[in-house]
C-alpha cells in the first residue's frame, strides 16, 4: 500500500523500533514504495545510530533518482565515516552525470582505505557512467596503487577497464596494460585481465589469447 499512512507508520517503525532488524526492513518498505513522500521518509532518517540501518537506509536513497536523493549521497561522503556506507554513497553517485561526480570519484580512486574498497567503489561508479575520461586516469593510477588492492578489486578495476574502452578507436595503452597482467601469478588477476581483452575488442590482443585458448 502507497498511501501517506503506510508511509507515516513506516517512517515511525524506521526511527523507533527498538530492533534494527525491524528498522531494516521498514527502509526497505520505503524503498519499494517508491514515492516522493517514501523518498522524504528516508532522507528525514539517515542519522541512524546504528550503522546496520544507516547502510540500508542510504542504499534505499540511492534506489531513487532524485536531486535530493544526489544531494543526500554527497552529505553522506562529507560526514560519515564508516567505509562500507561511504562505498554505497559513492555507487550512488554514478547515476547523476554531473561534473562534481566526475571529481569525487577521481578522488576517491587515489584515496586510502581498507583494502581499498572506496576505490573500488569509484571504480564501480566509473564503468557504470560509461564515460572514456575516466580511461587516462585508471591508466595513471592503477600501476602505482596495484599492492594496494586486494585481488578480487584489482580484478575488477581491470575488467572496468576494458568495458570502458571497448568503443575506443585507439586501444594500445589500455591492451598493453591489461596484458602486461595475463601472466599474473594470482588467478583472479590473470583472468580478469584475459576476460578484459576480450571485452576490449582489439584483434591485435588475439595472438596473446591465442596462447591461453
Amino acid at each position: 500500500k502507497k498511501g501517506k499512512d503506510t508511509v507515516a507508520k513506516l517512517n515511525r517503525t524506521l526511527n523507533d523500533a527498538s530492533f534494527y532488524g525491524v528498522r531494516v526492513e521498514a527502509s526497505r518498505a520505503l524503498r519499494s514504495i517508491h514515492t516522493d513522500e517514501a523518498l522524504d521518509a528516508l532522507l528525514a532518517s539517515t542519522k541512524q545510530s546504528d550503522a546496520r540501518v544507516r547502510r540500508q537506509v542510504v542504499s534505499d536513497i540511492g534506489d531513487f533518482y532524485r536531486d535530493t536523493a544526489h544531494a543526500s549521497a554527497r552529505g553522506v561522503l562529507d560526514a560519515e565515516k564508516n567505509p562500507e556506507i561511504l562505498a554505497i554513497a559513492i555507487r550512488n553517485l554514478s547515476a547523476y552525470a554531473k561534473p562534481e561526480t566526475q571529481t569525487t570519484l577521481l578522488k576517491f580512486l587515489d584515496s586510502e582505505s581498507f583494502r581499498n574498497e572506496l576505490a573500488v567503489a569509484a571504480i564501480d561508479a566509473m564503468r557504470s557512467q560509461d564515460d572514456p575520461a575516466y580511461i587516462a586516469p585508471l591508466l595513471a593510477s592503477l600501476p602505482k596503487r596495484e599492492a594496494a588492492y586486494t585481488s578480487r578489486g584489482f580484478a575488477q578495476a581491470l575488467s572496468s577497464l576494458g568495458y570502458l574502452a571497448r568503443n575506443e578507436e585507439k586501444k594500445d595503452d589500455v591492451r598493453e596494460f591489461l596484458v602486461s597482467h595475463v601472466n599474473s601469478k594470482k588467478r583472479a588477476v590473470q583472468l580478469a585481465s584475459i576476460n578484459a581483452l576480450g571485452t576490449l575488442g582489439d584483434p591485435k590482443a588475439v595472438p596473446v589469447l591465442q596462447t591461453f585458448a
